[in-house]
């Protein structure tokens, strides 16, 4: 497993000020680890970047930016930034930081079980799938004049590069209706909506992650959800105050 030595001495530097990283032959190249996760690491020809699934859409969508693929399958949430992405030392630095704060945004005790993990490939398809869904919803709400501000809050969100929760999300009236996380759709509707996808088999409760279901939001599992019809329902449900119509 070879990997571009000059640019693993260049992520070194990036990351010379602490002392939680550990260096590791792993993914065909040289991994930087922090707390036993991998954050970044460095191919033959490329930086390999943890972005996590819910910033792989938006990031894919950068210059230099492709599809990180191991053992011939793509992986959920990684990518590879080609050199000319990170010819700068500005620019490795910002490459850098996505994977620290990726990796510091897990929660603590999930770090052990995290590492000890393997990394999970998705297919193409799952990942292409997702990619057009997403595109179509924003897509859908851009065409629409008067949803202008709803898209705009969007792209402004996407431009900066926040990573706090909602950041990749819809929101209306400064609140959050829909949300783009792992690997689908979720979306806040009345509980009695949300019970009653669920029973249809349309979606599953939602967990963000810190182990207590959110019962106003659904996560959509069946490919015969329309995510547009889902996410405009979820706008007219928290644009009037979380009122059913």
């Amino acid at each position: 497993m070879g990997y571009d030595e000059q640019l693993a001495a260049r992520v070194r530097r990036v990351l010379s000020g602490r002392r939680d990283i550990v260096e590791k032959r792993m993914v065909g190249g040289l991994s930087f680890l922090v707390n036993g996760s991998m954050c970044c690491g460095v191919t033959n020809t490329s930086l390999m970047v943890r972005v996590g699934p819910e910033a792989l859409v938006r990031t894919l969508a950068q210059r230099h930016v492709r599809p990180m693929k191991f053992a011939g399958r793509r992986l959920v949430a990684f990518v590879l930034v080609d050199p000319a992405g990170c010819r700068t030392e500005r620019a490795l630095g910002r490459w850098v930081q996505k994977g620290l704060e990726f990796v510091s945004a897990l929660p603590a005790k999930n770090l052990k079980r995290v590492a000890k993990r393997p990394m999970k490939p998705a297919s193409s398809q799952v990942v292409g799938d997702v990619a057009r869904r997403v595109a179509g919803v924003i897509e859908a709400f851009r065409a629409d004049p008067g949803l202008t501000p709803v898209i705009q809050e969007y792209d402004a969100n996407k431009a900066s590069g926040a990573r706090k929760f909602g950041s990749n999300g819809l929101k209306v009236n400064g609140k959050l209706f829909a949300l783009f996380t792992q690997g689908t759709l979720v979306v806040k509707l009345p509980k009695e909506r949300v019970t009653a996808l669920i029973a249809a088999k349309a979606g599953k409760a939602f967990d963000p992650g810190h182990g207590r279901l959110m019962k106003e939001w659904v996560a959509l599992t069946s490919p015969k959800a329309s995510w547009i019809d889902l996410a405009k329902e979820a706008y007219r449900f928290v644009r009037d105050g979380g009122r059913a119509r």
